[in-house]
Order: structure tokens, then sequence, then C-alpha cells
């Protein structure tokens, strides 16, 4: 099985045995279980785009952390690599532009329209920054460290205004 001679090769070739165990169980180990579950006993791209796929969503929506979409992320691709010329050499991946998270989406015209709305608030002071001197990196900070955790906080409390309590409350967690 291509998963297995993955394995085999990266072990040969010096892999620390902590490596090995997180790809044998995430890295490789989703697309294994993807295909068990369908009976499916081939190598298939299209079988490996869709999992990885699937991950990013679970990954954009909070149901799984970045270290496992990443290990989920850079299987698919060595695996895809393996199969076409038996390199594990991989470059970095490709970044992902967000397509599920609603924390990085535009709001709808009708929550833009909406001042007091958290996600039309977000998003403007997003724009804004985006203009600033700041670097990628910090806005990147904010983002994930500030506007998603101001966010998550107002979601999980049913409220789609801003509400400083909230954002008190979010400070002294």
């Amino acid at each position: 099985m291509l998963i297995e001679s993955a394995l085999k090769k990266m072990e040969s070739e010096g892999a620390s045995a902590h490596m090995l165990k997180n790809y044998r169980e995430t890295g490789f180990g989703v697309f294994g279980r993807h295909f068990q579950q369908h009976g499916q006993t081939e190598y298939s791209t299209e079988a490996i785009d869709e999992v990885v796929a699937k991950t990013r969503g679970e990954y954009e929506c909070g149901e799984i952390a970045y270290g496992k979409w990443k290990m989920v992320h850079r299987g698919g691709e060595l695996l895809k690599l393996f199969n076409s010329c038996g390199s594990l050499d991989l470059p970095p991946c490709g970044r992902w532009d967000v397509t599920h998270n609603k924390f990085h989406c535009e709001p709808s015209p009708e929550e833009l329209d909406d001042f007091e709305n958290i996600f039309s608030l977000v998003w403007r002071v997003k724009e804004a920054l985006s203009e600033s001197i700041l670097s990628a990196k910090t806005r990147s900070n904010y983002q994930y460290d500030g506007f998603d955790r101001i966010l998550k906080i107002h979601v999980e409390r049913g409220s789609a205004r801003y509400s400083s309590e909230l954002l008190g409350e979010l400070i002294e967690q």
C-alpha cells in the first residue's frame, strides 16, 4: 500500500519515531481511514484532494486544530508526490485562502449596513488596518489572536451585536 511504502521510505531516510507516529496517525492516517471506509484499495488523487478540502473546512470552522490541518495537508501532498515520483522531498505547501470560516469572510450586505453588527465592525476595522503601515504578520496576529476570539465569544453567546460586556469578559479570561 502507498502509505506503508511512504512510511518505510521516511524511516529509511532517518525520520524520527515522533515524525513517523504523526504521519502514521494523522498525516497519512486520515487518508488510510478514508480509503478503508469507502472500500477504496487504489490510490486516487481526487480522494486525497477531497479529504484535504474536507479537513480544511473542519479547521476553518474550528472543529480541529491548525496542527492537524497542517499535517493532513502536508500528508496529502507527500502521498501525491511519492506516488508520482517516489520522492518525499516536498517543498513548503502553498497557502489556502479562507473559504469556510465566517470569522474571515466578508459579511453580507445586510450585516455591513448594520454598524452595530459585530461581523461588520470587525470587517471594517480589518479593512482600515490593511491600509495601515502594520506588517502582514501583525495584521495576522490581530486576526487570529484578537478578532477571531472576539467574534467567537459573540457567536457562542448568540449575539450578532457588538457587546462591551462580552469584550470585557474576554479580556478577563
